[in-house]
């Protein structure tokens, strides 16, 4: 007896999913879709395999920078020589320096061949890897002509409040 019940409530069930929507009313086939839809929502599978990387592009044009370095600090040996100014300093990661030299403490002159001074301003900065400790109130600024077209560039330490010149502050320089 069971089994006639379970078999007609089926017979049932499927005359209506085949007749449900051709009266109008939504298929068993939309109904599973939207079930599943809901359930799935906000829901994401695992993450696939990354891509190959693709090739690198070309080169960019040179930067428009016809000058720059990085000059060592007298205090830290930057500067040889004699211990009177003017003395020849080191300096490297260059392009178109062609000399910085030592004139007095915390005051060098920098040359850029074919470069004048008084018609361009140069970017100073302090170089944190070359400045001794404490590097945080370091500082350097640029003048104005040394040597007829060099640019003289003052570095600067604050002590006790007041700025004074230094020699253990390296500095980076870049002459657009």
């Amino acid at each position: 007896m069971k089994r006639r019940y379970v078999l007609s409530a089926l017979a049932v069930v499927g005359v209506l999913a085949v007749v449900s929507p051709a009266l109008g009313g939504p298929s068993l086939r939309k109904l599973v879709k939207k079930e599943v839809a809901k359930q799935l929502a906000g829901k994401t599978g695992p993450a696939g395999a990354n891509g190959i990387n693709g090739a690198n592009g070309t080169p960019g044009a040179n930067g428009t920078a016809r000058a720059y370095a990085e000059i060592l600090p007298r205090g830290s040996g930057g500067c040889n020589g004699v211990m009177t100014p003017p003395q020849p300093c080191s300096f490297d990661r260059d392009k178109g320096i062609s000399s910085v030299t030592y004139l007095a403490t915390g005051e060098y002159c920098v040359v850029a061949a074919g470069i004048n001074s008084a018609d361009v301003t140069p970017a100073v900065s302090v170089d944190f890897s070359e400045t001794n400790n404490p590097e945080g109130n370091a500082s350097v600024q640029n003048n104005t002509q040394c040597n007829g077209t060099g640019f003289d560039v003052r570095t600067e330490r604050i002590t006790s409040g007041t700025a004074a010149p230094d020699d253990n502050v390296g500095f980076d320089i870049v002459i657009p």
